[in-house]
């Protein structure tokens, strides 16, 4: 059953293991055994490897991690299953597959127009990270690229995960194309073909799930890193009297506490549209809120004029979206936390907006599971729109945000897998959600941290109950006294 009695003479031998403190091993069930000859050879040895096979009954016990690499065999009850066996028939279906791109706003091309792309490129994703990517050379071999620090590697990594998320796979290989200055995703394999380098990378990388504690059973659990919060939400200038936008970098400095976002006005002038409010981070949501509120009152300070308005929400413009994106730290992304942001974060939030206006939005912005890695090792969620209407609906986005966050192994109800929900979230129809949110709204209530967030959280939850939608046309002056 163990590694030892699959490596052969002349393999490498495995890497040491990344975490020597003593703790329960997990019981690693591979359900194809015959695709990942490399990977077995580069996990340590201590691990228990069970064959498609034993995976029934090894599947049983709270410590097993079932990895799914080509087959569909094994419960979906284990403590951490990857590659979910819906999302694996979805992806042996090409059609299933850019249905379900489609639905997700994922730009792609069927395979019988594939061809006209000028390169093609292989990322290797795995829980949430990029393992590695290769360009096919001559004779279909991979040749190693290096992508990060590169827009056009950073766009293709952005778009490869979208293309995972949508499918709601947990590792893969998804094939990209590049034609012009476009990405597009190609094909995806959910069980891909290794060579050593690779195998390396992905054994590694499942090694690593050994340090997310909160996988792991036992009376006392080592305590969590504290998870940070921050935001950039924009706002737009409007004319009290015409109703006009006024561009913000008549007010504004691009940088700053208070500056503009690079969209532009039009191109003639350069003028920047945006109003972004960059407070700093904190990891309390009320502490946050206290410093965006800091931040518009200098903003008040800098335009003191009352014939301006300030407003918020999805597309307060017909050409110009804005976004309440949400910065996290000190927690790693994974695959189970993106998830479980877009069902218990985005998807509420999304319930409240206006939808005529959402809709507009996520035409191009607001996708679910659109995250952006950041230098500092946190990313950011860029799905909501502008939650700046008020103080206490920022209060409560914010406290929901840090909730699912700190809690989101609790929260793993997974209701925007279906294309055909993720089609109705980016068109905002609302009607066939209503009926999900108490169910979500309780396990919020079961997890743990939620007590501490219970009184910035009721007016979300009045919303919900009371079908209510935020004020677009506000002024933000007003609500947030400034």
């Amino acid at each position: 059953m163990g590694t030892a009695q699959v490596r052969q003479k002349n393999e490498p031998p495995g890497p040491e293991p990344l975490l020597s403190r003593p703790r329960p091993l997990p019981r690693l069930i591979l359900t194809d055994r015959s695709g990942t000859r490399w990977l077995l050879a580069y996990l340590p040895s201590e691990w228990d490897v069970c064959s498609e096979a034993d995976a029934s009954s090894a599947a049983d016990e709270d410590t097993a991690i079932l990895v799914r690499w080509g087959s569909l065999a094994g419960p979906e009850g284990t403590r951490l299953t990857l590659n979910r066996r819906e999302p694996l028939i979805q992806a042996q279906d090409p059609a299933a597959v850019q249905a379900a791109w489609k639905a997700a706003r994922v730009r792609s091309l069927p395979p019988q127009d594939s061809g006209q792309v000028r390169r093609r490129l292989r990322i290797d994703l795995f829980n949430g990270r990029v393992l590695a990517m290769h360009a096919r050379g001559r004779r279909g071999r991979l040749q190693p690229v290096t992508w990060d620090g590169t827009r056009e590697g950073v766009l293709l990594a952005w778009h490869a995960m979208r293309a995972l998320h949508a499918l709601r796979l947990d590792f893969g290989a998804v094939w990209m194309g590049v034609q012009g200055l476009r990405t597009y995703a190609l094909s995806v394999e959910p069980s891909p073909g290794l060579t050593p380098n690779l195998a390396a990378a992905y054994a590694a990388a499942l090694e690593s799930l050994q340090a997310e504690d909160h996988w792991w059973p036992g009376d006392a659990p080592e305590p969590q890193p504290q998870v940070v919060l921050g935001a950039d939400p924009e706002f737009v200038l409007r004319d009290r009297v015409t109703g006009r936008m006024i561009p913000a970098s008549d007010f504004f400095p691009r940088y700053g506490l208070v500056g503009c976002d690079r969209q532009m006005v039009d191109r003639s002038t350069r003028a920047l549209a945006l109003v972004e409010v960059r407070p700093s981070p904190s990891d309390d949501p009320v502490g946050l809120v206290d410093h965006i509120r800091e931040a518009l009152a200098l903003a008040s300070q800098r335009m003191p004029s009352r014939d301006i308005e300030w407003v918020a929400g999805s597309r307060p413009f017909a050409r110009f979206a804005i976004g309440g994106h949400v910065h996290f730290s000190g927690l790693t992304l994974t695959s189970p936390l993106l998830t479980a942001l877009d069902n218990y974060l985005a998807l509420p939030v999304m319930m409240i907006e206006r939808a005529a206006t959402a809709r507009l939005r996520r035409h191009r912005y607001g996708f679910l599971g659109d995250v952006r890695l950041k230098d500092h090792g946190g990313f950011e969620y860029r799905t909501l729109g502008s939650w700046l209407v008020s103080p206490n609906l920022a209060r409560a986005v914010l406290a929901l945000a840090k909730l699912v966050a700190s809690d989101y192994q609790f929260l793993r109800q997974d209701r925007l897998g279906d294309p055909a929900r993720q089609e109705a979230f980016h068109t905002c129809l609302k009607d066939g959600f209503y009926d999900l949110m108490p169910d979500l709204w309780r396990d919020l209530e079961a997890s743990p941290s939620y007590q501490r967030y219970a009184d910035d959280l009721d007016l979300l939850r009045s919303m919900l109950q009371r079908r209510q939608r935020w004020n677009e046309h506000v002024d933000l002056r007003s609500t947030w006294g400034v």
